[in-house]
């Protein structure tokens, strides 16, 4: 099915070739052609060409790419090669030898020994792809394709080729069929022509300018969603119920690696500067996988000197995957949050926050230390400010529900409240947070931990659960402080180090 949608796609760009030029790369799905090759093999080529990105979009998810690097998903192109040419599985099949083969010989890797190679590749309904330009000289060939990711624009990919001899080892495989005139095309470079974020600073001074950016950001405006934003005063949203939260949530886009090239990814993505302005009156109330007044901040956002208050309230209760916070439901690891605060309460079921439910790695790029642990990504949350008044079961802290990301110097002030309506035995709550994988250094906790239910587990004055980072030069206040709970719950690795100083006064 994924061939037979590519090769129509390739007929109608074929069809383009017969005297379409264009001066520059303008969206528009024409085709330049530039080439030095005879004319009885050009169109032989550029089959080959097309049949090898569809191999890599569909294979490898279209992430860029650089002659020689090692990179753990490029097998993908040579298993759905294989999958293409329905190599059996089993101990008596060559499918495995083949994908070593395919891959190390395009890709100029090398495996070790012991490698296994896994199925790998997406469904043709969720990528659609389109040759727009076609440049093939002697012994090189560039191919630019449009792309869209559930019928969502992502970036345009520019494909290099480099001619090279077939190898001996691929003369009686599979891979022969994919060479032309004893000569195969080795990918060199796959990069993403991406767009720069707008320049221009749009300033917002109104409930309706501020509503105006909002419906812009969720309706997918690029310029939005990654533009620049200055609040110029004071914004009171009581009784507006037109008010959304900023940004939209796609669960597919956090486990799919083609989400990393959207044109216009989920949330908000550019920057935001309150210029120490305050927004009140903010009323939530919905049920949401994410929900605050960023509903999601991705790996781009950079948000500062922004003060908020109100009432969040998810009533979302079907499962653990959901986060609320009255800042942002949501932050990526990547993101930038500075000067900010939230002032409130916060109702939620799990991963809740007075001022974030979650922070986490938004989109599929997590990065791994040398002992496989994920680590976090290069944003920060600096200088922010919870005083909440925060009801859940599970997964909740004054400050936040689960931090995988970067914090310094932050309060949590108000309550933690275990909700008895949630029913079930409440876990993994603490003062200033539920869950930690991240490093806390600087914070302050002032933040009373209420519980009625007997049984509750990874309880802790300051964190329920810490992972395997430390809690680095902390406080906490003294008559916040439970003298039945330990500081930290439950850690997970021993090794994990709680520094927390009790306290009367910051």
């Amino acid at each position: 099915m994924k061939k037979k949608i590519f090769l129509i796609a390739v007929c109608l760009g074929l069809l383009m070739l017969g005297g379409c030029t264009r001066a520059e790369h303008d969206g528009n799905a024409s085709t330049q052609i530039s080439s030095t090759v005879p004319n009885e093999g050009r169109e032989e080529i550029k089959e080959i060409l097309y049949e090898q990105i569809r191999l890599y979009e569909y294979g490898c998810y279209g992430l860029e790419y650089q002659s020689g690097e090692e990179n753990d998903y490029l097998y993908g192109f040579a298993a759905m090669y294989c999958q293409d040419q329905n190599i059996a599985y089993g101990p008596d099949s060559d499918r495995q030898s083949l994908i070593r083969l395919g891959t190390e010989e395009y890709f100029n890797i090398t495996y070790p020994e012991d490698e296994y190679f896994s199925d790998s590749g997406i469904d043709d309904t969720i990528l659609s792809i389109q040759p727009i330009e076609t440049a093939t000289e002697t012994d090189r060939a560039t191919v630019v394709v449009q792309r869209q990711f559930y019928g969502r624009e992502l970036f345009d990919n520019r494909y290099t080729f480099v001619k090279a001899e077939l190898p001996q080892s691929f003369k009686g495989t599979i891979f022969e069929q994919l060479s032309h005139d004893n000569a195969i095309w080795k990918i060199e470079k796959v990069e993403l022509l991406r767009e720069p974020a707008p320049a221009e600073t749009i300033e917002i001074g109104s409930a309706e300018g501020l509503i105006q950016f909002v419906n812009d950001v969720n309706s997918g405006k690029p310029e939005a969603v990654n533009g620049s934003f200055v609040l110029t005063a004071d914004i009171d949203l009581s009784g507006n119920s037109a008010f959304q939260p900023i940004g939209l949530y796609n669960e597919e886009e956090t486990y799919n690696s083609l989400a990393l090239a959207l044109k216009s990814p989920m949330g908000f993505n550019g920057s935001f500067d309150g210029m120490g302005h305050t927004i009140s009156g903010l009323e939530l109330n919905e049920k949401a996988r994410a929900l605050g007044f960023f509903r999601v901040l991705n790996d781009d956002a950079v948000i500062k000197n922004l003060h908020l208050q109100g009432s969040v309230t998810n009533g979302y209760m079907q499962d653990m995957n959901c986060r609320t916070g009255g800042f942002a439901g949501l932050i990526s690891t990547n993101a930038r949050v500075e000067n900010c605060s939230f002032t409130g309460t916060v109702d939620g079921y799990a991963y809740v926050g007075g001022f974030t439910g979650a922070v986490k790695w938004v989109k599929n790029t997590y990065n791994v230390d040398d002992e496989g642990f994920m680590v976090s990504g290069d944003g920060l949350i600096k200088n922010c400010t919870s005083h909440a008044d925060v009801s859940a079961a599970y997964y909740a802290g004054g400050f936040a529900g689960g931090l995988m990301g970067n914090l310094d110097d932050c309060t949590a002030n108000g309550e933690v409240l275990i909700a008895e309506k949630y029913g079930g035995i409440p876990s993994t709550i603490g003062g200033f947070c539920g869950q930690s994988s991240s490093e806390i250094r600087n914070c302050h906790c002032n933040v009373k931990v209420t519980h009625y239910i007997e049984g509750a587990n990874r309880m802790g004055n300051f964190v329920g659960e810490l992972m395997r980072k430390n809690i680095v030069n902390c406080t906490i206040q003294a008559d916040v402080v439970n003298p039945d709970w330990l500081m930290v719950g439950h850690k997970d690795y021993l090794s994990a180090t709680a520094d927390i100083e009790i306290v009367n006064e910051k």
